[in-house]
């Protein structure tokens, strides 16, 4: 398994097990699909990278559960389609970089990858699960939310204070911190009894929570649903292509939108029941 067109095909063949109680955290993948795996924190695992085929895999998945149909917040990253391994600092890279080393690869094969989240909600007796690529929750790039952010904090303040930031002090600030956001570094500070870490907590707003029915009635309770950057015609040929050979003969029962995202443009969501899966044919062996 090489590829996020794989891994969704894989959870297609188990998607009633995503109705239990379970987390999916705990599931648990092998090697044999990620050559990175983590309970916690972020990301949870990077899927197996074949950098001579195409598409070569290696994507970024993180896996999130919610006991509501809102996408709980995102904490230690803001939300992104693509990500470089070496912004996650020095000890995640380490801990990421040792990993895929016993499993074969080097991160440094593919060192900006592509970023999904793997949601699941619940609401009441219903359950709803979404592959989401990243892009759907950026609107921008997370140096340019700090920045806009900081201007939000100088609001609250007088003239004078304002002042004393001019428009270039405020960029380095954004970049300084939207670096320290992502690598999550803890810092030593002599002579206290703290030591100090950048944390933050980003949360969707109502319009991009893609688990809202009255945001996005296209996708229904039960369901397990694929969703990504629908570009181009031309582009979208492509994904379209490698989502039919995965899928093979499952590929016509699935349910095909596009939907038009309030910021970002038009994403195609493939949507598959939870309940009632159909076995798939097998050739009987002789």
């Amino acid at each position: 398994m090489y590829n996020i067109y794989q891994f969704f095909t894989s959870l297609v063949d188990i998607r009633p097990s995503l109705l239990r109680d379970s987390k999916m955290v705990e599931s648990g993948y092998g090697s044999s699909v990620s050559s990175f795996y983590s309970k916690t924190g972020f990301p949870t695992m990077a899927l197996r990278l074949k950098p001579h085929a195409y598409p070569t895999g290696g994507e970024i998945i993180s896996i999130m559960e919610s006991k509501t149909y809102y996408v709980p917040p995102f904490r230690s990253h803001i939300p992104t389609g693509a990500l470089s391994i070496e912004s996650l600092g020095h000890k995640k890279t380490r801990a990421i970089a040792r990993q895929m080393r016993s499993n074969g690869e080097d991160w440094r094969w593919l060192p900006v990858r592509e970023v999904y989240y793997l949601i699941r909600g619940r609401r009441f007796s219903s359950t709803l699960v979404c592959l989401v690529h990243g892009s759907f929750f950026e609107t921008v790039n997370c140096e340019q939310v700090v920045r806009k952010a900081l201007g939000r904090v100088l609001a609250d303040y007088d003239d004078q204070e304002k002042q004393r930031f001019t428009p270039a002090a405020l960029d380095s600030l954004a970049r300084m911190l939207s670096q320290e956001i992502f690598s999550n570094r803890l810092r030593k500070i002599a002579n206290t009894t703290v030591d100090f870490k950048l944390s933050i907590r980003a949360e969707v707003a109502h319009e991009v929570n893609i688990l809202s029915p009255a945001y996005y009635p296209e996708i229904k309770d039960d369901t397990i649903n694929l969703v990504i950057p629908y570009r181009s015609k031309d582009d979208f040929r492509v994904a379209w292509r490698y989502l039919k050979t995965a899928l093979g003969e499952e590929w016509k029962m699935g349910k095909k939108r596009i939907i038009q995202h309030p910021f970002n443009g038009k994403f195609f969501i493939l949507s598959f029941a939870l309940k009632d899966r159909p076995h798939r044919w097998k050739k009987p062996q002789s």
